[in-house]
């Protein structure tokens, strides 16, 4: 049974870090998703900057992996904890399944960084403005209550 992992920040920066081949996160949070006691998804944020953060985002390559109560947890930590406007992703250009997951989730192009990767390939400038955000509410957020709920725990600070 999929449910969120919030308390072991470390495990989950290690498991982001490992597949998106990046050096150690300094201040960050985490959230998971784990799968039967196997972590199969991961989520940091870092670089909050003024009223945007940055999301990383990495998976077992499964593609079934993020819950409802995931997105509920994650969209609502950056927006309603961190009151930012803005979500922040930066995407390899030749990534076209993390591009297609983004823009999936509701993601738009800002931009594009030139040869922004140490073999030459480009970035792509991924946000989601708060007011473009469908899981604060509705059945994503009934579904991260009812997970806490079930779970006993008290999980992000969330809004009433």
């Amino acid at each position: 049974m999929k449910r969120i992992l919030w308390n072991e920040p470390e495990r989950v920066e290690r498991f982001v870090r490992e597949r998106l081949d990046c050096r150690p996160f300094k201040e960050y949070a985490a959230i998971g998703i784990e799968d039967d006691g196997e972590l199969i998804g991961g989520i940091i944020f870092d670089s909050k900057w003024g009223a945007s953060i940055q999301m990383h985002v990495a998976s077992n390559g499964s593609r079934h992996w993020m819950t409802a109560a995931g997105l509920a947890a994650c969209f609502g930590y950056a927006f309603n904890q961190e009151k930012v406007n803005i979500i922040v992703g930066l995407v390899r250009a030749d990534n076209i399944e993390a591009r297609r997951f983004d823009e999936h989730l509701g993601f738009k192009q800002c931009g594009q960084l030139p040869l922004a990767c140490t073999d030459g390939t480009d970035l792509i400038v991924y946000g989601m403005r708060k007011s473009d955000c469908r899981y604060l509410q509705g059945k994503y957020h009934a579904e991260l209550i009812a997970e806490l709920r079930d779970s006993g725990s008290s999980g992000p600070r969330l809004p009433t």
